[in-house]
Parts: C-alpha cells; structure tokens; sequence
C-alpha cells in the first residue's frame, strides 16, 4: 500500500512546485501501462459530469 504524504491528489517526486504540472504525458502513461486506447482526460470531466446527472449551470461550475 502506497501512502502519501502530499496534500495534492497529483503530487510529482519530480517538479519544484510538487503538483503534476504535465498531466498528459503522465497519462499517456498510464493508458500505456492499463493497455488503455483513445482516452483523454477530458473523457474523464464528461463521464463526471454526466454520472452525476446535474443541471448543465451546475455542472459547468464543477468541471
């Protein structure tokens, strides 16, 4: 089991900030590993938004 220390959701070991300041090569990466094809993050922003079945104002809001 992994634990972090960081209060982000997307710490990075490697930039001077601490966050995760390049998210699409990182999850470049991760799709690789998961042997995941033709999925962006923002597929990610809709699938929230639609499975949360909110208002449209609301969920612009949000995401």
């Amino acid at each position: 089991k992994l634990i972090s220390t960081s209060k982000l959701v997307l710490p990075s070991a490697t930039s001077e900030s601490g966050h995760l300041s390049h998210p699409n090569s990182t999850w470049k990466i991760i799709c690789k590993k998961a042997s995941i094809k033709n999925f962006r993050i923002h597929d990610l922003r809709r699938t929230f938004a639609s499975c949360m079945g909110m208002q449209a104002q609301v969920r612009g809001q949000l995401v």
